[in-house]
Order: structure tokens, then sequence, then C-alpha cells
């Protein structure tokens, strides 16, 4: 599953989401591009998310789910 983000201020929320579900980048997610705050930030899920972390980040504003 990938989580792409439009703004930069969507992609800190979810990765605020993500930090706080105890997910570790590198072991759980990866991120791209790695050194970049210009849209779009795509994070690639290496785990499954659980439901409601999937709920929370669907409620994020300009971000989509894919796969």
């Amino acid at each position: 599953m990938r989580i792409v983000c439009t703004t930069t201020a969507a992609a800190a929320q979810v990765m605020v989401i993500l930090l706080a579900a105890q997910l570790q980048p590198f072991r759980d997610y990866e991120i791209w591009p790695v050194f970049s705050i210009t849209p779009p930030i795509t994070y690639t899920m290496l785990t499954v998310l659980k439901r409601a972390q999937r709920a929370k980040i669907r409620a994020v504003a300009d971000t989509a789910m894919v796969g």
C-alpha cells in the first residue's frame, strides 16, 4: 500500500500518525523522495496498517491511499 501526500502539511500529519502507532521508518515504511520537501511525498508501507490507522490517514486532507 502507498500513501501519497500532495502537500508537506499532509505528509507531516501522516508521519505523526505512523509514529504514534510506533511504526519505524525503513522497518515498517519507506518515504520517497527521502531528502525532499517537494510534494508529492509517498509512504510505501512494508507492514499492514490497522483499520483505525487507515481511517485516521484517510481523514487527512491532500492524501490518497493506493493499493
